[in-house]
């Protein structure tokens, strides 16, 4: 028997870490979202954006949100197949995890359009470590669903 080693992307470690490093990252963007507006708020104090910048802004924590959907939706179907068991009845559910995965997959594509937004424009440093951030995390979260075969069109495991 021949033992072979498998490639840095097949281990567990990387696995875990495409899987929570992006969970962790966009539960923060958006808790972080939800608390700078109530404070602002509190204050008295709008943010200035103009329209392209907070049309940005809004479809990156959509973004954040359909990939926090994808694991709240999975997380919940699987709980619940204790009480169902892995039959037919659970193929409803797991076809509805992979709904919500093909929308954050599909997602990833709002952080990457958003990276590559001129870089020349003036903007603070920050933005754009926050925007590489971003898309690395979706791009993590898109390489997590597809290799681990989330999306595979038969429920035969």
């Amino acid at each position: 028997m021949i033992f072979m080693k498998p490639s840095v992307t097949q281990t567990k470690s990387f696995a875990t870490f495409s899987l929570f490093g992006p969970i962790i990252f966009f539960a923060v963007a958006l808790i972080l979202w939800i608390v700078g507006a109530i404070i602002r708020a509190h204050y008295d104090r709008r943010r200035v954006l103009d329209d392209v910048h907070r049309r940005r802004h809004r479809r990156l924590m959509l973004a954040a949100g359909i990939d926090l959907l994808f694991v709240v939706v999975a997380i919940s179907v699987f709980s619940a197949a204790g009480a169902l068991g892995l039959g037919q009845k659970m193929d409803p559910l797991l076809r509805v995890i992979q709904i919500v995965a093909v929308l954050a997959v599909i997602a990833t594509i709002i952080p990457i359009y958003n990276l590559f937004r001129p870089w020349w424009q003036e903007r603070w440093w920050w933005n754009r470590v926050y925007d590489v951030m971003f898309a690395v995390s979706a791009v993590l979260l898109a390489w997590w669903i597809i290799a681990w075969h989330v999306l595979t069109p038969s429920l035969r495991f």
